[in-house]
């Protein structure tokens, strides 16, 4: 996993996200949110920690909630909304850019 997540957080714009789904709230889990805050933060991008314990505040979900270089999600539908809302924000940003430097829009 270890290696997954290094190449996902890193420079190669073949990943734009780092979903890590966490099924359990366990003590020995805990580093990981902070492992992908870490990989998120050097490398620009955003670190998805997926909740899906129904312990909802277990090991682990505070210092998730806490680190600001990962966003907490409680279900896989929201967070892959989210990320999709996301770059469909940056996608009308860009087509927005784009046709004001061509005069289409003031």
């Amino acid at each position: 996993m270890a290696w997954l997540c290094r190449k996902s957080a890193s420079g190669d714009d073949n990943f734009g996200a780092l979903v890590m789904p966490q099924p359990y709230a366990y003590d020995v889990a805990t580093p990981r949110s902070k492992l992908i805050g870490e990989l998120a933060q050097r490398h620009g991008k955003i670190a998805c920690n997926v909740w899906l314990s129904e312990w909802l505040e277990g090991p682990g979900a505070r210092e998730c909630e806490l680190n600001p270089n990962v966003a907490l999600f409680r279900s896989m539908d929201r967070c892959f909304a989210t990320l999709a809302a996301g770059k469909l924000n940056t996608r009308v940003q860009s087509l927005i850019c784009t046709l004001a430097d061509r005069g289409a829009i003031a």
